[in-house]
């Protein structure tokens, strides 16, 4: 009997994923973990690797035994896989490593949409170069947070405000320029509107991934959470492209990692230190020359950086 079928005699059928040594289950342990069960599939586990992880309770481990018997035999994992079980406990070592349930929000002030004419429009359309067309579709308003005027950038859940970025515009307040609420950040901005037959383009900011189209998306900041990356692993595309500020490549390493092990395609684009898709002269020329990976090509990424750092750090002495 194969590996497969010994696991779905006790686990119960699984899903497959693109990559051939995958599977995905139902985990038996998020009805303890979680106090309801798990109808998703939310284990992922590698045959060849004997290794396993829950993407809603956490649960993980590496011997197939557990769910086979002592005398289960797999292969010892390898270099690779070491790497991506690092990537996936430094996730899973913060508090943000369980997914939160839909919690709705308030703006902090009284808004009223962006509208032609208003300083916010004059802001954003003038200043940043943004359509009237995007103005709309992202469903911007603007108000006085304590008397500092801010435009303020939705995200939604099911018609639900989740999540908002005020950031300020023609004043010489002091305040932070940016400000959100004092909430986790469960989701990610404009990943329920994407169009699932284009690469999905991931960046940090909102007004980054506005300017890569209608199919960015952001996570509020550079360091993803759990919650966060299961929106992605659980987004119906099959493509995305990584497209971090030039200042964030461990991060950027580290979510192509958790993608690739959940059977999408990846690729990068990386920007100078200091530029981001937002600042660049032409996001389009640098979306054009993205470049698909893979794990060993992570690896090899990571070993690169790696050096580099340590090049500067001599060369500072």
């Amino acid at each position: 009997m194969e590996m497969a079928d010994r696991l779905a005699a006790v686990l119960g059928a699984p899903i497959r994923t693109g990559n051939p040594d995958e599977l995905r289950f139902c985990c038996p342990e998020c009805r303890a973990r979680k106090g309801t069960p798990d109808r998703k599939y939310h284990m992922y586990l590698n045959t060849r690797k004997g290794a396993w992880f829950c993407f809603r309770c956490s649960n993980k481990g590496r011997d197939l035994s557990r769910f086979l018997g002592k005398n289960a035999i797999v292969t010892q994992p390898t270099d690779n896989w070491e790497l991506l079980d690092r990537a996936m406990g430094a996730l899973v070592g913060t508090s943000n490593n369980t997914v939160a349930e839909r919690v709705s929000v308030a703006y902090p002030c009284e808004t009223v949409p962006v509208y032609d004419g208003a300083d916010a429009w004059r802001y954003l359309v003038e200043q940043r170069r943004m359509s009237p067309e995007d103005v709309s579709f992202y469903r911007m308003v603007f108000g006085y947070m304590e008397s500092v005027p801010r435009v303020f950038v939705p995200t939604f859940s099911h018609g639900e405000l989740v999540y908002w970025v005020g950031r300020k515009f023609f004043t010489l307040d002091p305040s932070p320029k940016y400000m959100n609420p004092s909430i986790a950040k469960d989701h990610v901005f404009n990943l329920d509107r994407v169009n699932l037959d284009y690469p999905v383009i991931i960046t940090e900011g909102v007004f980054s991934g506005i300017a890569c189209g209608r199919n960015g998306v952001s996570l509020f900041g550079k360091s993803p959470t759990m919650s966060q990356i299961r929106r992605l692993l659980e987004c119906q595309a099959q493509d995305f492209v990584v497209a971090l500020d030039g200042d964030a490549l461990p991060e950027a390493l580290e979510i192509g990692r958790f993608l690739l092990y959940g059977g999408k395609s990846v690729s990068f684009v990386q920007f100078d230190e200091g530029d981001d898709p937002d600042s660049v002269a032409s996001i389009d020329e640098h979306l054009n020359s993205r470049e698909v990976v893979d794990i060993e090509f992570l690896a090899r990424m990571e070993i690169d950086y790696g050096r580099s750092n340590r090049r500067a750090r001599y060369q500072k002495r």
